[in-house]
């Protein structure tokens, strides 16, 4: 903090970058807790974090988004396609997933939203 060479200076302007990183993510954390109707969904989270912080909450749109997403992926994943696709199922499950519209269309919502969020 003192030295002025520009290796030191270099260090001590990272450091408050990382400091502001760190505060504005304990806020966005603070902001997601206090709105969530879903804080069992924030649990797990939280039991992964070991005091270091560095997982990010997700909004409950987000996380509804993703518990479709392994709901229908887990329907395909069955013994029938394996026996249809076999070494091919992976693909064909890729394909019917990306080309589901709803899917699709509630992703590009919880971006939309997310993004709105960021800018107010």
């Amino acid at each position: 903090m003192y030295k002025l060479d520009s290796d030191s200076i270099s260090k001590y302007n990272y450091s408050l970058k990382v400091v502001n990183l760190l505060e504005s993510l304990k806020v966005e954390e603070q902001y997601i807790q206090s709105i969530t109707k879903e804080p069992e969904s924030l649990i797990d989270i939280a039991c992964k974090q070991y005091g270091q912080r560095l997982l990010t909450n997700i909004s409950d749109e987000l996380y509804h988004f993703f518990l479709e997403l392994t709901r229908r992926t887990l329907e395909l994943l069955i013994d029938e396609n394996l026996n249809k696709y076999g070494s091919e199922m992976f693909e064909k499950i890729k394909e019917r997933i990306l080309s589901n519209n709803t899917l699709f269309k509630s992703f590009a919502n919880t971006v939309e939203h997310s993004v709105k969020d960021k800018q107010l």
